[in-house]
């Protein structure tokens, strides 16, 4: 279907609910910040009427939209084409017309990474590191879904180093087996490091596999699986894991991009700092999501100083 594009761009964030959602307020500061004649807006749509919504932003002729749950999922069966990264999440989290269809895609994989790069590359000028000092091969360990661990690994083609991704299940007992088995057919048959679960099966290990490759990043999705396990039993996932130098955990944003500073939240941020294991907080995962999703839209860059100040300033961090 060919559509008559209106002549100022319109951006539209659909989902219910969206208060507190900061897309609005971001991506309009950003636009008149790069003298573009973008407009973006806000509306809740009851979920019964998304389908009609979504086509009415079709039948305008917009130029794309945020969607925000609980929409992320169903708005496929609306779409033209899908990336790779958004099929194996299972979500859809920008869209925009393109090449005569409507095209969907995910970005909070990106993000995670390129929140973890540009921290890895800021360290690295700072201590005069060379890249392959900084990127040695290294893991990235996932509390969350498959779908996630299956975004990242596609998504690791667009960022420096060699980094494998696992899931890690936080129901297995880590206790180091002593030897590890690092023989060639144990490393090629299991592909994971601590507790690893294949992010393609159900199907979880009978022990704990290791193997000689450190964890640089530990992501945070599932934030309900880490605080309610026991104080005793993080505190030991935290100090038997097999971490590399100078370590960080990540900070997933909820879908909604609210952020909640919860009482359980500080305490989990207070046992990675305990370990010595930085943060990559929320607000800088969804300062580089937004970053890239303007760029999804307008095809320009965004300055990440402009982005999370309007983000503090919006969320009231």
């Amino acid at each position: 279907m060919s559509l008559d594009r209106v002549l100022q761009p319109l951006v539209a964030c659909l989902g219910n609910p969206v208060g507190g959602n900061p897309t609005q307020f971001v991506m309009t500061r950003l636009a008149r910040e790069a003298e573009l004649d973008w407009r973006f807006f806000t509306s809740q749509v009851p979920p019964e009427l998304f389908e009609t919504a979504f086509r009415g932003i079709q039948a305008l002729g917009m130029s794309g939209a945020a969607i925000l749950p609980p929409f992320q999922a169903s708005v496929q069966a609306l779409l033209g084409s899908l990336s790779p990264k958004s099929k194996a999440l299972g979500a859809v989290q920008v869209v925009k017309w393109e090449s005569d269809q409507w095209i969907g895609d995910e970005t909070i994989s990106s993000a995670i990474l390129r929140s973890l790069t540009h921290k890895i590359s800021l360290r690295a000028a700072q201590e005069g590191l060379n890249s392959d000092e900084a990127f040695t091969p290294q893991s990235i360990a996932v509390v969350g879904s498959s779908g996630l661990v299956q975004a990242l690994e596609l998504a690791l083609a667009e960022i420096p180093g060699d980094y494998s991704v696992f899931a890690l299940d936080l129901t297995i007992r880590k206790t180091k087996p002593s030897p590890p088995d690092l023989s060639p057919h144990a490393l090629s048959s299991q592909n994971g490091s601590i507790g690893e679960t294949p992010a393609n099966t159900d199907t979880k290990p009978q022990e704990p596999v290791w193997i000689d490759r450190p964890i640089r990043a530990l992501i945070i999705e599932q934030f309900d699986a880490i605080i309610t396990t026991s104080s005793q039993s993080r505190h030991r996932l935290l100090k038997d894991l097999h971490w590399a130098k100078e370590p960080v955990g990540i900070l997933v944003p909820p879908p909604s991009g609210w952020i909640d500073p919860t009482k359980e939240r500080s305490q989990w941020i207070e046992e990675l700092e305990s370990h010595q294991i930085e943060r990559i907080d929320e607000l800088e995962v969804l300062t580089h999501q937004f970053a890239i999703n303007f760029e999804f839209w307008t095809g320009y860059d965004a300055p990440l100083d402009s982005i999370r100040e309007s983000l503090e300033e919006y969320l009231q961090w």
